[in-house]
């Protein structure tokens, strides 16, 4: 993926409330976050567990965009681990939401670290369930590119951002 693409990290349940007549998700809930963001930690902490129970429940499709605008302040922390997520999302969504989980849990000080590097970030990926290629593709940041520019490709200036259908 390239620097102009938003793609999202789709997760749902097989509850999955539909609009009528379609395949679409009636409510999609669109979080754009950094991992190295301490709102997005904030966010994490006090909404996960709600986000969670509403895409179990099939309320909402989630779409996760994890981008990157903080890499100064990380040593390339924020690309390094949205490059993960989406290796690891290309495995399993159920892997991603635990490695979601696990990289808000292990968090790192913004612009204090250390921060973790590709082998350690592909330890909570195998940990979190991942395998196949993940190791590589985190190793290779095969989505790297996309990642950096995910924020200005969704028009997104801060994080967490929060959007529900859109708005």
């Amino acid at each position: 993926p390239t620097a102009g693409e938003a793609e999202p990290i789709r997760v749902t349940s097989d509850q999955l409330i539909k609009k009528d007549g379609t395949d679409e998700p009636k409510a999609v809930l669109s979080l754009y976050e950094d991992f190295l963001c301490p709102a997005c930690g904030n966010f994490e902490k006090q909404f996960g567990n709600t986000v969670n129970q509403l895409i179990d429940s099939g309320a909402v499709a989630a779409d996760y965009y994890m981008v990157s605008i903080l890499d100064r302040q990380g040593d390339g922390y924020s690309t390094r681990a949205a490059n993960a997520a989406y290796c690891v999302a290309g495995d399993s969504t159920e892997a991603f939401r635990r490695f979601h989980a696990a990289l808000y849990a292990q968090q790192p000080e913004e612009g204090v670290g250390p921060f973790p590097d590709a082998a350690r970030l592909t330890e909570v990926a195998r940990q979190a369930g991942a395998g196949g290629e993940v190791p590589k593709c985190i190793q290779e940041e095969t989505n790297a590119d996309m990642v950096s520019g995910l924020a200005a490709a969704t028009n997104v200036n801060s994080t967490p951002t929060i959007r529900i259908n859109g708005e």
